[in-house]
């Protein structure tokens, strides 16, 4: 059994500061400029042999480093994993022309050459970019092969004609076309053949060229690519990505069999990658998207597939990452396909340019890159281990007579200020901008025993990377370095962008919030939409960051003043300081709605109206006359600090969700289904889940299906499961809560097992790759089980299901249970009833995330698994459906009510009211109903009038079944009855009959049946 600290967390996440990066392999130069008879190196390219040579090819420019003149293809061979290289050899030229944009790539699948056969696709010139542009010259595309690994090669074969489109005819009548194409580049860097799916052995070259007269920002250009699946035979082009300004190109194999192309963006407007995704492995591009994660200088890019030590598959990239000038060259990981990317390793920090990326026989990873303004290209080797990089103290200094720590994270810079005493459990306060602003309150905090955080964001308005810097340090300060798991978040100004951001995604995480003059809503500032005057600077440079325009950057989802849900359910304390002369950030724009929404919501707030004092910048900048007291609302909300409880695995991951996973980043299409009561139905955890997928995914289509029923449990769940689920298409991950509405409806333990068992088992033989969590949640009896150290027996059933077939279970109700006992919350005041007030539903969404998180995090997403155990219970109602009511015979006291509505004024539940139902009310309506299968039962509604009826099967016994029920008096009740359960396989009659006995409370005898429930 393995629990929801994943081992993949442990290898992943930063694991302490120390006072130097992790060590890497020797760096060695390769080509160095002014030697070996050339001026300059450029455009690096680099693949292994079969045999674990090491190819690095690159451009050998003789008279200057211009991108034109005499420029040839020269190679360097290594057979020592980039110790030593070999002496420079030219492999391809073009007289005093360029031959240059080198593309290597090993064909392995070639039953001919079982050694492998190196393709070597290259481009020639007969002038500049320029005059290539403006049609005054032309650029065409070859490739060699080598059978030996590069010590020999074939005469060069011009594609020209299959893989471009120029129009040139003067120079070869079949450069004829009309779409004219002029400049033309492979990637450059390697090539690549897909290893597996539907079209491995493909050979594909990522590629760009410019269609047309010269435009202005280079939108003339279009990246693309050509490929071949029968060994270069023959060649097909790709379409254009459609993206003008999409240009030098770079592309990686997929899990489905498609691929990813990571492309410049010539243009400049977005100073961020451009991606295009295949499914059909480039004969056609299925998205094309910026990649925000992803800045650049507008430089090339290198990618490449990689195969963890541990079987993960992940995908390395290599690019400036700097938005404005060539330096920076740093190594990047995606777990999962392109979705999200993380910093694993700085490989230069100055002056950087080109890189191509290789995998060493050893696993290890290899960079070469153009380096200190081109005047070399050098090879760098990463171990995996020394991929990710710990927190690296830079230098330590004083601020207010307090020991300073700075420290980088992944290249975000921070730092934290130490008291001279800490205070028991290491409270903090977190600065989100303006550190040296108002700095009297720090001062007092730190010699109260606080630390105080700042992590420079200023220019990020709380942009999904910003938080993720944020999320980084948290997780370091408070894994790593033992702060507390609150923290005290303090803002001043546009800071408020920043704190609201990650509190709302946080918000179980949050102490205390303290804010001066806080911007709470972006139309105001920097929007400038109200009364104030905002700032159009920081309002562009908002919407840059974001990627918005006008229209989508006024209807900001993160705004703060529509994000407080989340902070008000977990009660934070607020506390906003601020003048009402502020014209700068109106706080009756900002603070005063804030509040009022905020206090609506139940959550405490305070507002100060600062009114003495010097007041400048329009009242924006006014004095804090009360530190003291600022201090002291901190202090007792943050302090002491209380210690999370002791890990009871309320989460268990066991066989995970490789399944939805591998969906997700493969098909890029998923369908999440959730199987409920009411605290599925109601909005809460199951709208959270769904935002959290598509916010994580955001490439990835879902449909979600909704199908929680108030006052359901295991027994209904598991008969309407065919009909409400999955008759709506193909699922793949299904979320099940049953324990609530089983233990209210008093369905007795082997009933649960039966139906737990058969939604289970029906479920994975709609699709056997289903992923299944299976969700204890909490009521009022099952936290007193817990109190006096019982399990409940519906939580025992879950877990035991869940267990037995290695699904995700989350045990809710003793997670409410133990925080209860810690006196963290009460029952009455803040989780209210059995629907979870706005608190209880983010306490339930926030142990989803992190098993969700947890789960998707697994090394072992592609390792193909299904755990299809034995049946625990052979008579599981496996095969459960509904049975039409058509099918009864019936004596004419029946009818059918073609849309049934309750005749008094007593609600019902939805999917139980404008529904056939099949109605009797006269004691000895009777009614037979022969059916195959080995169980049979009635799904009915119970109200006021509900009454008896009495049954058999096949001529057994009579039994006598009081339709009427605790709720009946207060509404009209769906209610699941088995009448027969343990039947042999074959066709069965039932016989039934409304009973001349009726209970007490009831005001007649009603039998209204919506559906027959049969187990086939």
């Amino acid at each position: 059994m393995r629990y929801f600290f994943s081992t993949l967390f442990c290898l992943l996440v930063l694991c302490g500061i120390s006072q130097t990066n992790l060590p890497a392999k020797e760096e060695t130069t390769v080509f160095q400029s002014n030697e070996e008879g050339y001026k300059c190196y450029r455009i690096p390219a680099i693949v292994k042999a079969p045999k674990g040579d090491l190819l690095a090819f690159c451009e050998a420019r003789r008279l200057s480093c211009s991108d034109h003149g005499d420029v040839r293809i020269v190679l360097k061979r290594s057979s020592d994993n980039g110790l030593s290289w070999s002496k420079l050899e030219i492999v391809a030229e073009n007289g005093n022309n360029q031959a240059g944009n080198p593309a290597p790539v090993f064909d392995l699948s070639d039953k001919r050459y079982p050694k492998g056969r190196l393709f070597l696709f290259y481009n020639t010139g007969t002038g500049s970019e320029a005059e290539v542009r403006n049609g005054k010259a032309m650029r065409e595309v070859w490739y060699k092969t080598s059978i030996d690994a590069g010590l020999t090669w074939s005469t060069p074969v011009n594609i020209t004609r299959f893989v471009s489109k120029p129009n040139h005819p003067q120079i070869n009548p079949a450069y004829n076309f009309k779409e004219d194409w002029r400049h033309y580049a492979n990637t450059p860097g390697h090539a690549l053949q897909l290893s597996a799916g539907p079209y491995r052995g493909r050979i594909f070259v990522a590629a760009n060229h410019s269609e047309g007269q010269a435009r202005d920002q280079g939108k003339d250009y279009l990246a693309h690519g050509f490929y071949s699946d029968d060994h270069g035979k023959s060649w097909k082009l790709s379409p254009n990505v459609n993206y003008a300004g999409s240009n030098e190109n770079t592309a990686a194999e997929l899990a489905n069999g498609g691929i990813l192309m990571n492309c410049r963006n010539q243009s400049g407007d977005a100073k961020y990658r451009i991606m295009a995704t295949s499914k059909s492995a480039g004969a056609k591009w299925d998205s094309v998207y910026v990649e925000t994660q992803l800045p650049d200088p507008v430089c090339e890019g290198s990618m490449i597939n990689y195969t963890s030590k541990s079987g993960q598959k992940w995908l390395l990239f290599t690019n400036l990452d700097h938005q404005s000038k060539r330096e920076n060259l740093v190594l990047k990981v995606s777990a999962d396909e392109g979705q999200t990317w993380r910093t694993g390793k700085v490989i230069a920090a100055g002056s950087a340019a080109y890189s191509d990326l290789v995998i060493q026989q050893d696993h290890t990873i290899g960079v070469l890159y153009e380096k200190d303004n081109y005047s070399k290209i050098v090879y760098a080797q990463i171990r995996e281990e020394d991929l990710f990089q710990s927190a690296v103290i830079t230098h330590t200094d004083t601020w207010k007579g307090f020991e300073r720590v700075h420290f980088t994270l992944n290249q975000h810079l921070a730092y934290y200020v130490k008291p001279k005493q800490a205070l028991e459990g290491k409270p903090w306060v977190w600065r989100a901008s303006f550190p040296d602003w108002h700095a009297d309150m720090d001062s007092l905090l730190l010699t109260q025993g606080f630390y105080v955080v700042f992590v420079y964001v200023d220019d990020q308005y709380g942009s999904p990377a910003a938080m993720q810097a944020w999320d980084q340090v948290y997780n370091h300060l408070v894994n790593q370095q033992n702060f507390a798991p609150k923290a005290a978040l303090e803002a001043v100004s546009r800071g408020g962008l920043y704190i609201y951001a990650w509190a709302k995604r946080n918000p179980d995480k949050v102490s205390c919030i303290y804010a001066e003059a806080p911007v709470c809503d972006i139309k105001s500032w920097p929007g400038g939409k109200g009364k104030g005057p905002g700032d159009p600077k920081s309002w562009a440079q908002f919407q840059e960051v974001f990627k918005l325009n006008e229209a989508e950057a006024l209807a900001f989802k993160d705004n703060p003043i529509d994000n407080l849900e989340g902070l008000a359910a977990f009660k934070v304390p607020i506390l906003h300081v601020i003048s009402n002369q502020d014209k700068i950030v109106p706080s009756d724009e900002n603070t005063y709605p804030l509040v009022q929404r905020y206090t609506a919501l139940g959550g405490p707030a305070t507002i100060y109206p600062v009114t003495d004092g010097p007041q400048r910048l329009e009242g924006h900048h006014f004095p804090i006359n009360k530190a003291a007291d600022w201090a002291d609302f901190i202090q007792n909300n943050s302090y002491p600090v209380k210690k999370p409880l002791p890990n009871r695995d309320y989460m268990q991951v066991h066989h995970g969700l490789k399944n939805i996973h591998r969906v997700i980043l493969t098909q890029k299409k998923a369908t999440v289904a959730f199987l409920g009561g009411s605290i599925t139905h109601n909005k809460g955890w199951r709208d959270k889940t769904c935002s959290y997928l598509q916010e994580r995914f955001p490439h990835t289509e879902f449909t979600f299906i909704a199908a929680g029923i108030p006052s359901l449990g295991s027994l209904p769940h598991t008969f309407r499961l065919q009909r409400d689920v999955l008759d709506r298409g193909k699922v793949d991950l299904l979320f099940v809560e049953a324990a609530v509405n089983d233990r209210a409806n008093e369905t007795d333990s082997l009933t649960q097992v039966r139906a737990l068992e058969g939604i289970v088992r029906h479920a994975r033989r709609s699709n056997p790759k289903m992923d299944i969590v299976v969700m204890a949640f909490a009521d009022p009896d099952k936290t007193q089980d817990y109190y006096f150290e019982r399990t409940p027996v519906e939580v025992h059933n879950h877990e035991l299901i869940a267990t037995h077939y290695q699904l995700p279970f989350i045990n809710l109700a003793r997670a409410v249970a133990d925080k209860m006992g810690n006196q963290e919350f009460s029952w009455a005041y803040d989780f209210k009833n059995l629907h979870p007030s706005p608190f209880g539903q983010e306490l339930y969404f926030s142990a989803i995330k992190t098993l969700l998180t947890t789960a998707f995090e697994d090394p072992a997403v592609w390792t193909e698994s299904t755990f299809y155990p034995a049946p625990l219970n052979r008579a599981s109602f496996d095969k459960g459906k509904y049975y039409a009511i058509e099918n009864a015979k019936r004596d004419n006291n029946w009818t059918i009510d073609p849309d049934w509505t309750p005749a008094d004024a007593l609600p019902t539940r939805e999917g139980f009211v404008h529904k056939p139902m099949l109605v009797a009310n006269t004691p000895g309506s009777a009614l037979s109903l022969s059916f195959k299968g080995t169980a049979v039962g009635i799904a009915l509604v119970s109200g006021a009038d509900a009454g008896m009826i009495t049954y058999s099967i096949d001529r057994g016994p009579s039994k006598t079944l009081d339709l009427y029920t605790q709720w009946s008096g207060q509404l009209h009740l769906p209610w699941y009855l088995m009448l027969g359960a343990d039947l042999k396989p074959g066709v069965h009659t039932l016989n039934l009959k409304i009973s001349a006995e009726k209970n007490p409370k009831s005001t007649g005898n009603a039998c209204r049946i919506v559906y027959f429930l049969l187990n086939e």
